[in-house]
């Protein structure tokens, strides 16, 4: 009884609807979302259309330009739920 009461609490949590996270690579996020490319572009992240857009992170794009990741996230999942 008690596990499932944690497991329940888990999915209550919005963390997992998440389409996206820090730990996906850039390149991924903007194929599959393009509807990001703006949130990238003015937030100052030409790299998401660029050769690191395939090895880089999220999070790593994010701290090489000074950007809170967890903010970050929030923006880009945001652009994802308004389409």
């Amino acid at each position: 009884m008690q596990q499932t009461r944690v497991l329940s609490s888990a999915y209550k949590s919005s963390d997992w609807m998440n389409k996206i996270t820090k730990d996906m690579i850039l390149g991924e996020v903007t194929r599959k979302y393009p509807e990001t490319i703006n949130v990238f572009l003015e937030r100052g992240l030409p790299c998401a259309m660029c050769h690191a857009a395939f090895h880089e992170t999220v999070e790593e794009g994010a701290k090489s330009h000074n950007i809170n990741v967890k903010k970050f996230v929030e923006e880009l999942n945001k652009a994802v739920k308004k389409k």
